[in-house]
């Protein structure tokens, strides 16, 4: 099973193809190719709130009393949806180098985001800036 960043592949999805055809694996943008826990983080402090890069999910930044979940959802969606945080965004470690193995390994790598409109158009064109020119599939943003 081949391994991504820090994190193991679990079994690819059959292509359906022929006899010895490689398989796919299909993987989030959010997390495993977007580094955007440091994103929230950074984002959260122009709020105010200083927040652990493990700490900025819904579940804890609701819980916490830091924004009420409607509040969360138009944060992601503004932060998702600014072009110009673009610039700033970083992989995971190893995030990269790990794709374009695989790749050359002969695995189809499909992108599956809850982005959607805009945002995703900016995860799509920022994995072109970086070199990632894989298929990107937007299944809504919550």
């Amino acid at each position: 099973m081949p391994e991504f960043g820090k994190l193991i592949l679990g079994d690819p999805i059959d292509s359906g193809g022929e006899m010895g055809e490689k398989t796919e694996y299909r993987i989030d943008f959010d997390g495993l190719i977007l580094n955007v826990a440091e994103l929230k983080a950074r984002e959260l402090a122009h709020f105010g709130l200083e927040v652990e890069i493990d700490g900025v999910k819904r579940k804890f930044i609701v819980e916490e009393g830091l924004l009420t979940d409607p509040e969360y959802s138009a944060f992601l969606k503004e932060t998702y949806r600014n072009r110009d945080l673009m610039r700033t965004y970083q992989p995971v470690p190893d995030a990269i180098g790990s794709i374009w193995r695989l790749q050359n390994e002969g695995y189809q790598i499909v992108v599956i985001t809850a982005r959607e409109g805009e945002a995703l158009n900016i995860a799509r064109d920022w994995m072109r800036r970086v070199g990632l020119e894989l298929e990107i599939l937007g299944v809504g943003l919550r």
